[in-house]
């Protein structure tokens, strides 16, 4: 931004953030949608939650805890650690723009859901094959296909919800208030499916490792 904030391009994304065009939100919240996808994909905490415990994998079965808040856990340290992350890129966005500040939160939200169904989603495919065979952390991840096939999974799911979303905007020519509320409903709806129906299949494969 510091060596472009005075080129033609981002002059004039500024002029249309300024002059309050509908389309230059919407390309906006589609690119945080992405970008909160694909950096949590990236972090792939969740993709190798269980391979990450080894040849210890056998004692998720034995500790004093149950499936589910140990599964809890798992999944609240992959949040806790990467939507920070998410939230400063979020600050940076509206602060670089010009924007209202109603916009940090608006998108922190979007961002959040997304990482929530992130998380799930690693979860949940590296439970079903963790590799737990392996003599350093780099082996660990080398030999770790999830984090591919997790990214391969959220990359259609962000392209699915951002298509969605902007052929209604561009094409139906629903309103800003209309656009967000529908690409929130979307990912509502996804992380509701995840946090119910995606861990319990976790849970599931926790009880048949």
């Amino acid at each position: 931004y510091l060596w472009n904030r005075n080129k033609e391009g981002m002059l004039k994304l500024k002029y249309h953030f300024l002059e309050g065009t509908d389309q230059a939100f919407v390309i906006l919240v589609l690119a945080m949608i992405m970008l909160a996808f694909i950096a949590s994909a990236m972090n792939s905490l969740a993709s190798t939650a269980f391979t990450r415990e080894g040849m210890h994998l056998d004692l998720v079965k034995y500790i004093p805890v149950p499936y589910k808040t140990q599964l809890t856990v798992k999944g609240l340290i992959s949040v806790l650690i990467t939507f920070p992350g998410l939230l400063l890129c979020d600050i940076i966005a509206v602060v670089v723009l010009d924007l209202r500040l109603i916009w940090i939160p608006i998108l922190a939200v979007l961002m959040l859901l997304c990482l929530i169904v992130t998380t799930i989603s690693g979860l949940y495919l590296d439970s079903s094959h963790p590799h737990s065979t392996w003599d350093d952390e780099y082996s660990a991840l080398r030999g770790n296909l999830n984090t591919f096939f997790d990214m391969a999974m959220i990359m259609v799911i962000s392209v699915l919800v951002c298509g969605i979303g902007f052929i209604a905007a561009n094409m139906a020519g629903i309103s800003l208030v209309a656009f967000l509320w529908l690409e929130g409903g979307m990912l509502l709806v996804l992380a509701i499916f995840a946090c119910t129906k995606g861990f319990a299949m976790c849970v599931r494969n926790m009880e048949e490792l």
